[in-house]
């Protein structure tokens, strides 16, 4: 969102960033086809598809420090990174695994995602509200993942820790997983409200684009035609003709109005 001002004010429209159908509509998987416990709730650490060879190195540092937690952990190592760690023993509540193929069924049962702040990663965890805890890449063009991170910050709906104090890690997830399920919530509606605020900002936007840019142009248009057409006594049928043109823009327009005030309003 802060992006949009860097922008041309009137050749920038806000959307946010696209998220795939399938994301929404694909069945949530379960605990018991994941291998971890049913009652406990659920941790996921994933660094983006490929993983995160420094990220990686600090977890299994301290992996023991998740032992005998109230919760399960499943780390995707990516599969580079695998053969490194596959045999290494690790708590009883800790899975680890290569690659997760359909991440948004498994992202819809995890009660906390850390994560990377990659644009698709974000917009996903957006649409489907998932609590989350953001590790920015610091390897990244101009430290636009950060930038990412902190415009969910900002508006509570993530929390951030950066790389180089990843171990504070564990600590968090205790703290947030130890959290009410009532402040859970409270984090999952505010993801959710980013996604809806910038679907409402957009609509906002192009409706009003349209108004300005096709329909009162258009209407204008018509009405200076109308009066040329008066002044030079048109057919009477041509005249209806532009009257019933004028009128059905006049509703439009109204219609327009009415919508975009709506939309305010549910802002």
């Amino acid at each position: 969102e802060s992006t949009i001002k860097d922008f041309p004010k009137d050749k920038a429209i806000l959307t946010g960033n696209p998220c795939s159908e399938k994301a929404l509509s694909i069945k949530a998987t379960t605990k018991e086809k994941l291998g971890v416990d049913k009652d406990k709730k659920l941790v996921l650490i994933v660094m983006g598809s490929l993983g995160s060879r420094s990220v990686n190195d600090r977890i299994f540092s301290f992996v023991d420090k998740f032992r005998n937690k109230n919760y399960s952990v499943i780390i995707v190592t990516g599969n580079s990174y695998y053969e490194r760690v596959k045999e290494r023993r690790v708590p009883d509540n800790v899975k680890v695994v290569p690659f997760i193929y359909e991440m948004p069924s498994v992202m819809k049962i995890t009660d906390l995602m850390v994560t990377r702040a990659g644009a698709s990663t974000m917009s996903e965890i957006t649409a489907l509200g998932v609590p989350a805890i953001f590790i920015p890449s610091p390897y990244v063009a101009n430290n636009h993942q950060y930038k990412n991170a902190k415009d969910l910050v900002d508006q509570n709906a993530g929390i951030m820790l950066e790389e180089k104090d990843l171990q504070a890690i564990a600590q968090l997830m205790d703290s947030r997983i130890g959290e009410s399920e009532k402040r859970m919530a409270k984090l999952m509606d505010q993801s959710l409200a980013q996604q809806k605020q910038e679907i409402l900002d957009e609509s906002t936007q192009r409706m009003k684009i349209l108004l300005d840019t096709e329909i009162t142009p258009k209407f204008n248009l018509l009405a200076e035609n109308q009066k040329i057409m008066l002044d030079k006594l048109a057919p009477k049928s041509e005249l209806e003709e532009l009257r019933s043109e004028v009128s059905v823009l006049k509703l439009a327009i109204r219609s327009i109005n009415q919508e975009i005030a709506e939309l305010k309003k549910a802002q």
